[in-house]
């Protein structure tokens, strides 16, 4: 949570230029690029405001510690065995 408080400022900030980067597009003559324009201001400033300032924190609250460990995660695979000196050089698959 406190990575949360120490970066939401920046956040945001970064979320206002980038909306009104996208709001620029709403003043052109094209109406597809305004209307895209608009849409994604709009959902970069939802994003920002609602998702990052209540949905992540009540999500880290709600979660714990669960949040930071990955479900399902497989130990690392096992090394090769050590074949010898005699052994072939050549995969295990191929034939001679």
């Amino acid at each position: 949570m406190e990575g949360l408080a120490k970066t939401g400022g920046i956040i945001t900030a970064a979320a206002i230029i980038l909306a009104s980067a996208f709001a620029a597009l709403t003043v052109g003559s094209f109406v597809l690029i305004a209307a895209i324009g608009f849409s994604v201001a709009i959902a970069v400033l939802l994003d920002a405001m609602v998702v990052r300032t209540y949905l992540v924190p009540a999500a880290l609250q709600v979660l714990g510690d669960r949040v930071w460990s990955l479900s399902g995660r497989h130990s690392p695979p096992a090394e090769p065995a050590d074949q010898g000196a005699g052994a072939s050089a050549r995969p295990s698959g191929e034939n001679p």
